[in-house]
C-alpha cells in the first residue's frame, strides 16, 4: 500500500513540474534579444561616446538670421568636445551659455571672448555640452553694448565621418565649408521691421528681404512710395536699385542689427527733403502700417525686391550679384 502511495505521489510531482515548465513565459530570451537590438541601434548613431579624436566640419543652426555663424569645426580630444565658430561679421564679441540675465551676472571666466582667424574673421572657441540639442546662449552685441538672447544647435557629424586631415582645417581654420545664405533671398531670408519717424504717409514694407555676400548681410528696403531717391546711413549715401513697385535700396547691416538710424530723401514735396527715421528689426509693424503695405498692392518686401536682388549691382558699394 505504501509503495502504491509513493508511486502515485511521484507521478503527481512529475506532472506538476511539467505543467509549470510549460506555463512559464519565454520572456527571458525575448527580452534579452530586444535589449540587444535596442543597444545595437543606439550604437549606430553618431554620439560623443564614439567619435574618434580629431576635427570635424559640422552643421550649426541658430534661432535668428541676425545671429548666424558661417562655419563650425568640432574638436574632439579625449572625450572632450569643443568647437570653433566662425562669424560673418564683427557684430558680436562675447558669448555665454545661458540666459541674458545670467550673462549679465556672470564673471569673465565663464564668458567666451572672440578671436580672429587667418582671414580676420571673428571666431569663438566654445565648449560643446551636447550635440543635436538646442542650447540657450547669450550674445553680446557691440553696436548696442547689450546681451541678446539666442539658441544654438551643434549637429553630429554624418555617420561614418572621419576626422579631417591636418591640412583640411582645424581650430581657427578658414577652410570650413560656409553655411551662409546665398545672395538671392529665400523664404527664410527675411525679417519683420517697423519704421519710426516721418509723417506716416509712406513706410518700408515688412518683412524685409535679407541676403549675404562675403560675410556681409544686406537688407533690401522697399518703400511704399517711389518718391525716395536717396538714403543715408552712417553718413554714406545710397541710391535706389529700382523704383518699382516702390523705391528699393540695398543697405549693409550688422548681424546683430536691432535698430538702424536712417535718413531718406523724398521728392514728393516742392523741394527734396531728408527725413529722419529709425528702422526696428524683429518688430512687427503696427496694424495701420500693415494696411498701408496692403494698399500698396505688394504682398511682402521679399516678393517686391526678388527680381532686383537677382541682378543687383551697386557700384557705390563695390560689390553685388551678376
Amino acid at each position: 500500500m505504501k509503495t502504491k502511495l509513493l508511486i502515485c505521489f511521484s507521478l503527481c510531482a512529475l506532472g506538476l513540474s511539467v505543467c509549470l515548465t510549460a506555463c512559464t513565459p519565454a520572456s527571458s530570451a525575448g527580452d534579452s534579444a530586444s535589449a540587444s537590438s535596442v543597444a545595437g541601434a543606439n550604437s549606430e548613431n553618431i554620439s560623443p561616446a564614439i567619435l574618434a579624436d580629431g576635427d570635424y566640419e559640422i552643421e550649426i543652426t541658430t534661432d535668428s538670421r541676425m545671429f548666424r555663424p558661417t562655419a563650425c569645426t568640432l574638436h574632439v580630444k579625449d572625450g572632450v568636445y569643443t568647437a570653433t565658430i566662425t562669424m560673418p561679421g564683427e557684430g558680436f564679441s562675447r558669448l555665454y551659455y545661458g540666459t541674458v540675465e545670467e550673462a549679465e551676472a556672470a564673471n569673465d571666466a565663464s564668458i567666451y571672448e572672440y578671436g580672429t582667424n587667418a582671414e580676420g574673421k571673428y571666431t569663438f572657441n566654445v565648449d560643446v555640452a551636447a550635440l543635436d540639442e538646442e542650447l540657450t546662449i547669450a550674445a553680446w552685441g557691440q553696436r548696442r553694448d547689450r546681451w541678446y538672447p539666442h539658441t544654438i544647435t551643434f549637429f553630429s557629424p554624418e555617420e561614418g565621418a572621419q576626422p579631417m586631415a591636418a591640412s583640411e582645417g582645424g581650430e581657427g581654420s578658414s577652410n570650413s565649408t560656409s553655411t551662409a545664405a546665398a545672395a538671392t533671398p529665400t523664404a527664410d531670408d527675411q525679417i519683420a521691421v517697423s519704421l519710426e519717424g516721418g509723417t506716416g504717409k509712406a513706410t518700408i514694407l515688412s518683412p524685409v528681404a535679407l541676403s549675404t555676400e562675403d560675410g556681409q548681410t544686406y537688407a533690401h528696403f522697399v518703400w511704399t512710395s517711389s518718391n525716395y531717391d536717396l538714403m543715408v546711413v552712417d553718413g554714406i549715401e545710397y541710391r535706389p536699385v529700382s523704383l518699382e513697385p516702390g523705391s528699393t535700396f540695398v543697405i549693409p547691416i550688422e548681424p546683430d542689427q536691432h535698430d538702424l538710424e536712417i535718413q531718406a530723401q523724398t521728392t514728393a514735396m516742392s523741394e527734396p527733403h531728408l527725413i529722419n527715421y529709425t528702422v526696428h528689426f524683429g518688430v512687427e509693424p503696427s496694424s495701420s502700417t500693415a494696411g498701408m503695405a496692403a494698399d500698396a498692392g505688394t504682398a511682402t518686401a521679399a516678393d517686391a525686391s526678388a527680381a532686383q536682388i537677382a541682378n543687383f549691382r551697386n557700384t557705390d558699394l563695390g560689390n553685388g550679384w551678376q
